[in-house]
């Protein structure tokens, strides 16, 4: 039920051609007239003679055919939204979660963290540390004219972690996961600035 593309509802207010505002009522009325069904009902907004309710077809037509005068035709406001109910606070209690819908403790969580970078590095670094980012850094400093250090590389690593971690729904354990083992790369590579042994 349209009228102008604009979907007809509960609480809308609409000017008809001879400009009369109603406001519509019903978007569900079962009255018929002559055969044909005007499931749209609304009432006269302000002082006017006659205070029964008028009908419109689906398209907004009046049900009186010498009374196009009433027929629909400008959408003068929307129904106002519905309260927002306040928040109730449960007792703690009365919250039950499933366990394998939890990521783990910090500490399960840094182990696991953990195990990703044992795994990683027996694949991919060499004896003195992770070897991509260090790599990575000095090819966009030459690309981009950019002093990037190898540090901050895993810090825009773990910022994109955080990213995919906080634009989705729930938690996911993969960003979450990755991105502690980059803080840990993070604050290795910024010793080894410092002059640390790692």
């Amino acid at each position: 039920m349209a009228v102008q593309g604009i979907e007809l509802a509960v609480g809308q207010r609409w000017r008809t051609r001879g400009g009369a505002v109603f406001e519509i009522k019903d978007v569900g009325s079962s009255f018929v007239h002559e055969g044909y069904p005007y499931p749209v009902m609304g009432n006269f907004v302000g002082a006017h003679p006659g205070p029964a309710p008028i009908y419109w077809t689906a398209e907004g037509g009046n049900h009186r055919q010498q009374a196009s005068g009433l027929d629909l035709v400008e959408l003068i406001s929307q129904p106002a939204p519905a309260p927002v109910p306040q928040a109730v606070d449960l007792p703690v209690e009365s919250i039950e979660l499933a366990a394998a819908d939890l990521p783990g403790r910090a500490p399960d969580i840094l182990e696991t963290a953990a195990g990703h970078l044992r795994d990683r590095a027996a694949t991919y670094d060499k004896p003195e540390g992770e070897r991509s980012m260090a790599q990575t850094v000095a090819i966009f400093n030459q690309f981009h004219g950019a002093s990037m250090t190898e540090a901050q590389g895993w810090h825009f690593m773990q910022i994109l972690k955080d990213v995919r971690l906080f634009t989705r729904d729930g938690y996911h354990q993969d960003s979450g996961e990755d991105c502690v083992a980059y803080a840990a790369l993070k604050c290795e590579a910024k010793a080894r600035e410092g002059g640390a042994a790692c």
